[in-house]
């Protein structure tokens, strides 16, 4: 393996990285995608950003601008406190709150948190890092086995690194996982260039690689002949076709990477989704476990709109994406799980148990979900913390209080099932699981969710926030919702009717809400959400608000939110500034770290924070 690329520009880079040091936190650290393996999004341990504070009036705004190579897709993850190891900084250099900031370009960045140098600390080409003559995916000119270029405007002309990455700060090791061209070795012209998936270790502290290796596996299972079909016998391996869109996870020391199936055209459409379990041992990694959601069919991926599997420390959870199911045993398979809700074992991968909707089958003119492309699986997974439900009649097995997952679909749907039996499948609906619909009306067939909710229990009231959205750029723009979940009743945790919800309008795709308090204080007055708008619209303004076209060529901007009243007036938007964040990208999610918010775009990090502290605002 070769020695990784850092960026040390200068003799003096111990001084000029570090000339403006942050303010050392003991806050919580963002060491995965929001914030936590319940997926909650939340910030627990904000002490500086409260609602009285977030505001134009009161000076919080843009502080500066760190520029990067590849469109951000990654939320930018913290830690705090990290003793640099670089030449020249052995004894120099004092611990500092690092800001990582994975491309798609291939680049992984340390920033210095509180820091307005727009030198990183250190920067690491992973690229280049994995091979000789390695590279990124030009989409200018993908390699022959690379077939998503093209599928999302705002990924940009690269494809590298889509999934948010994972820390572990007990060993200073983050995770993450690039597509990177080399030239084969397998095929008969030694010339091809081909794509392969990549994981790396890295360290936090010098920007050094661990230990890297190619993503492979097999399991037992064939391609179907015809799409939504299923085979049978034979072996089915990994192919480099698939995207690495979710999150990873990292539970008791081992990470776990989704991928997506095709984007449905030729080869592709025979894809499966699948999960791999990797384990790092002193430089090398061993591989733990290897999943295929449709072993025997096809589609099922994995995505989730970037969400991670969650975790609640004994199983692993997700959602998957149309594709063939056949986990009743219709067709004497009992193994594709196409749209369904998985609880899997961490140490070997197997379905503990599962949720698959009533009409998986019968959905569009009895088309079923499979060949009309409405996910189930289209945004991320929740386990609510600190939460459960007890149903004081009706139907369900609620009875003596469950520990619940949340997650939503294309089809506007919302479901609450208990982690003990999540209800498996029923043509007449699950007895297990509560649906409840969006209050809003279908603009169209594919108005849902693509985005995960967020969750917040402030001591007395249980938040849960969504944000609807649509896949059209025609559609109408939708707010985001406020629901306090009940603890016990007749009917259910989540009522059809929201608590409140935003005046402020949002288009597709609708980014995942995350937010932020003191925790230790419990003052829910330090509440807020947080959200990116990753599309601007014609409102607010006069007639009536619209998505425009073209809208990923527009700038991105931030806004808050009052988290125990979401219908009171924003606290603060960035939709009126002179200085652009640049365009925006899909599913991105804000982070929330000592007193600053993060936001990326397709060409920076934009940071966020209080001005009058920080030597003022860009305007």
């Amino acid at each position: 393996m070769r020695s990784p690329l850092r960026n040390l520009r200068a003799i003096g880079f111990c001084i000029l990285a570090f000339a403006s040091l942050s303010t050392l936190s003991i806050g919580q650290s963002v060491t995965t995608w929001h914030n936590d393996n319940n997926r909650t999004g939340w910030q627990q341990n904000e002490t500086v950003l409260t609602q009285s504070n977030v505001s134009a009036a009161n000076s919080f705004g843009l502080l500066w601008q760190w520029p990067v190579t590849g469109n951000v897709y990654a939320q930018p993850l913290t830690v705090a406190n990290v003793k640099i190891n670089l030449p020249n900084c052995q004894s120099a250099c004092s611990p500092v709150n690092l800001v990582f900031v994975a491309t798609e370009r291939d680049m992984l960045y340390a920033f210095n948190a509180g820091s307005n140098s727009q030198t990183p600390v250190w920067s690491l080409d992973l690229a280049a890092a994995a091979a000789v003559g390695g590279t990124p995916i030009n989409c200018a000119n993908p390699p022959s086995n690379f077939i998503w270029c093209g599928r999302d405007a705002s990924v940009g002309q690269y494809m590298g690194v889509t999934g948010t990455p994972v820390i572990d700060v007990d060993s200073n090791t983050l995770y993450v996982a690039a597509a990177v061209v080399v030239q084969s070795t397998e095929h008969v012209q030694p010339s091809q260039r081909l794509a392969y998936w990549y994981l790396f270790a890295v360290d936090i502290t010098s920007g050094t690689i661990k230990a890297s290796t190619v993503v492979s596996g097999s399991i037992a299972g064939s391609a179907p002949s015809t799409l939504c079909g299923t085979s049978s016998g034979g072996t089915r391996a990994f192919e480099a076709s698939h995207l690495q869109r979710p999150a990873l996870l990292l539970l008791s020391g081992v990470v776990y990477m989704g991928f997506s199936a095709g984007p449905g055209n030729g080869h592709s459409e025979f894809l499966s989704g699948w999960l791999f379990g990797y384990q790092l041992s002193g430089s090398t990694f061993s591989q733990t476990a290897v999943f295929s959601s449709t072993p025997y069919g096809s589609g099922g991926g994995i995505w989730q709109s970037g969400a991670a599997p969650a975790s609640d420390g004994s199983y692993i959870y997700l959602a998957t994406g149309n594709g063939t199911f056949d986990l009743s045993g219709v067709q004497n398979l009992s193994s594709d799980a196409g749209n369904t809700l998985l609880k899997l074992n961490p140490s070997n991968l197997a379905v503990s148990d599962s949720y698959t909707p009533y009409n998986v089958f019968s959905y569009h003119n009895n088309q079923g979900r499979c060949a009309t492309d409405e996910d189930f699986g289209a945004g991320g997974v929740l386990l609510p913390t600190n939460y459960t439900y007890t149903r004081t009649g009706g139907s369900g097995n609620c009875t003596g209080g469950c520990r619940v997952v949340i997650n939503a679909d294309k089809l506007s749907n919302l479901y609450v099932a208990d982690r003990a039996n999540l209800g498996g499948f029923n043509a007449t609906g699950g007895n297990n699981v509560e649906t409840v619909e969006t209050p809003f009306p279908l603009q169209n067939p594919k108005q849902g969710y693509w985005s995960s909710p967020a969750y917040w229990h402030d001591g007395t009231h249980y938040w849960l926030y969504l944000a609807p959205s649509s896949d059209t750029n025609t559609a109408n723009p939708y707010p985001v919702n406020a629901y306090q979940l009940a603890t016990g009743g007749p009917s259910g945790p989540v009522s059809q009717t929201p608590t409140a919800t935003t005046s402020i309008l949002f288009c597709n795709y609708s980014s995942t809400p995350s937010g932020s308090w003191n925790g230790t204080t419990k003052d829910p007055t330090t509440g807020i959400v947080w959200k990116i708008e990753n599309q601007n619209t014609g409102n607010p303004g006069s007639g009536t608000p619209a998505c425009l076209q073209n809208g990923y060529t527009l700038p991105a901007a931030l806004h808050a939110f009052n988290a125990a009243n979401l219908s009171a007036p924003e606290l603060y938007s960035s939709r009126g500034l002179q200085t652009s964040l640049g365009a925006a990208t899909t599913f991105s999610t804000p982070t929330v770290f000592n007193g600053h918010v993060y936001v990326g775009t397709q060409t920076k990090v934009n940071v966020f924070g209080l001005c009058k502290t920080q030597g003022g605002c860009l305007q």
